[in-house]
C-alpha cells in the first residue's frame, strides 16, 4: 500500500454481565485514504450485536440487536 492508504481492523468485547449487558460485539474492517494532507476519507464495514437482559419493576426486560453495514466518513484534521 502506498502512504496514501491505511487498514483498520478492530474488535470490541464487553458486556460480560455487568448492570445487565450479558455481551457487547463490535467489529470493523476498512480503509482510510488521505488524498489531502489534512483530509481523510474512511469507508468499511461495521458489525455490532448487543445482548441486554435485565429485570425491572414492570417485569422482564431484553433488547437484543444485531446491526451490520458499509460506512463512510470524511476527517478533518486540525
Amino acid at each position: 500500500m502506498s502512504q496514501s492508504w491505511t487498514g483498520i481492523v478492530s474488535l470490541e468485547l464487553g458486556g460480560f454481565g455487568a448492570g445487565g449487558n450479558d455481551l457487547q460485539i463490535g467489529a470493523n474492517v476498512g480503509f482510510d485514504y488521505q488524498p489531502w494532507k489534512k483530509t481523510t476519507l474512511t469507508f468499511g464495514y461495521r458489525y455490532f450485536s448487543v445482548d441486554y437482559s435485565d429485570t425491572l419493576s414492570s417485569g422482564e426486560f431484553a433488547y437484543d440487536v444485531d446491526q451490520h453495514g458499509p460506512y463512510f466518513g470524511i476527517k478533518y484534521f486540525f
